[in-house]
């Protein structure tokens, strides 16, 4: 069974480990660039199997706006939806939380995730080390409309 939670403090450090290791070595990715400070106020949260962790979502506040980022989930189990799964429990938490519209920088697969959830494409996408990367966003409400048709257990 699949679980969705917040991460704990005590176990930031596998987490930046595990996704320092992914960024680094799929996209050439620095790991300094992993951390988020907390001026940002992140909120970090996981995909976990049997106390495994299968994927990761952060959440950070910059220039009064929510940006989420730091999504990874384990190579050998992509396309299984984890990361769908993933990003829209933290949606779900942080429109919970009042926030109306979530800004991300994403790579493909997360703006295929991103429009499939109800967002949508703000930007042109430009290079980002290994890749490029497109600015989407997704408001309470795009979200809202997408989980009546897709409700989430």
């Amino acid at each position: 069974m699949l679980e969705m939670r917040k991460i704990q403090n005590h176990e930031m450090s596998f987490v930046m480990e595990k996704i320092g290791d992914i960024f680094y070595f799929e996209q050439g990715i620095p790991r300094y660039l992993n951390n988020i400070g907390p001026e940002y106020r992140p909120q970090w949260w996981g995909a976990f199997r049997n106390g495994h962790l299968l994927g990761t979502a952060a959440s950070y506040i910059e220039n009064n706006a929510c940006h989420m980022g730091r999504i990874t989930v384990d190579a050998k189990l992509r396309g299984q939806h984890i990361g769908t799964s993933l990003i829209a429990f933290a949606l779900q938490e942080l429109f919970a939380q009042g926030i109306s519209e979530v800004f991300l920088d994403a790579r493909k697969t997360t703006v295929h995730i991103i429009l499939r959830l109800g967002g949508r494409i703000i930007g042109k996408e430009y290079p980002f080390y290994q890749d490029t990367c497109t600015p989407v966003s997704i408001t309470k409400e795009e979200f809202l409309y997408w989980r009546t048709k897709n409700p989430i257990e």
